[in-house]
């Protein structure tokens, strides 16, 4: 099975248990977030993956459109592209991973301020080409998918099949 069926899978686990946990969002669907990268950066890898414990919020928190981008836009960050309560990429937890991002990408740690200190909205106006193509190529995903408000309840795929799945990269 191939990295595309095999995260396939893990999203269909995700839609199963959230409907079994009553785990949906405000637009009564699934409410999980596995993926936060495109489907090709498991399958290209990168030699580095951003794994996240699990997303924010409560089961009944946010929309839940985000599922499924993974799996259809090549060239997907959530980091970038997604609006978490503001404009797209421009949130605190965003802006602290595009930081992360330009430092991995060469930049110095004052340069990567500006990813977190910038007024400016939009990733593409206060990133540089580095930092984005980083992003847009790096694997990241949650050990832990759901918004669950107890995680104790939650079952899930061990360590060992998270680092399958992210390959050789430096987690």
């Amino acid at each position: 099975m191939g990295i595309r069926q095999q995260l396939e899978a893990l999203s269909e686990k995700c839609v199963s248990l959230c409907g079994k946990e009553g785990w949906l969002g405000i637009d009564g669907t699934p409410n999980y977030r596995l993926l936060y990268s495109s489907v090709e950066t498991f399958e290209q890898g990168s030699g580095f993956a951003i794994v996240g414990m699990n997303p924010a919020g409560g089961p009944r928190d946010a929309q839940t459109d985000h599922a499924d981008r993974p799996f259809r836009e090549p060239a997907y960050s959530a980091y970038l592209d997604d609006r978490w309560d503001a404009e797209a990429g421009a949130t605190r937890l965003q802006r602290v991973i595009q930081a992360i991002a330009t430092v991995l990408a060469g930049a110095s740690p004052s340069e990567a301020m500006v990813a977190i200190e910038d007024p400016t909205p939009r990733p593409e106006e206060r990133l540089s080409p580095e930092a984005m193509a980083f992003l847009r190529n790096t694997p990241s995903m949650n050990i832990i998918p759901f918004r669950a408000s107890r995680l104790s309840d939650v079952h899930w795929p061990s360590g060992n099949e998270v680092r399958r799945l992210v390959g050789d990269s430096s987690v």
